[in-house]
């Protein structure tokens, strides 16, 4: 996770948790803590899928999400969730898979 301040400035870098190939256990009571603790106001998530692609699992949209609510409640936005594999690499944002939370709705958006 890359933290940085309300003017996206660098804070530092944080390295979560290390998994196996097929998964990662990390919680977002973990990554909030370590957001509030870097002073961060946004947040870039990043992890590696080692097996060779990018493309964005289920799984991976639906963390983000969970991260994304969990975020806004403390004032922390999570600008965009990157994966990496071998040299390639896939920015939710970019890829417009990156969930948001509507004000107007109140709930957590997903683009397909």
């Amino acid at each position: 996770m890359i933290a940085l301040d309300e003017r996206r400035r660098y804070l530092r870098t944080v390295w979560l948790e290390s998994g196996t190939v097929g998964s990662v256990d990390v919680t977002v009571g973990k990554i909030a803590a370590e957001a509030v603790s870097a002073g961060a106001s946004v947040v870039v998530l990043a992890h590696n899928h080692p097996g060779g692609t990018v493309i964005a699992s289920k799984q991976d949209i639906l963390s983000t999400a969970a991260v994304v609510q969990a975020l806004r409640i403390l004032g922390i936005l999570v600008q965009d969730h990157i994966i990496v594999a071998g040299e390639e690499y896939l920015s939710l944002r970019d890829t417009g898979r990156m969930p948001y939370y509507d004000p107007i709705r109140g709930t957590i958006q997903y683009n397909s």
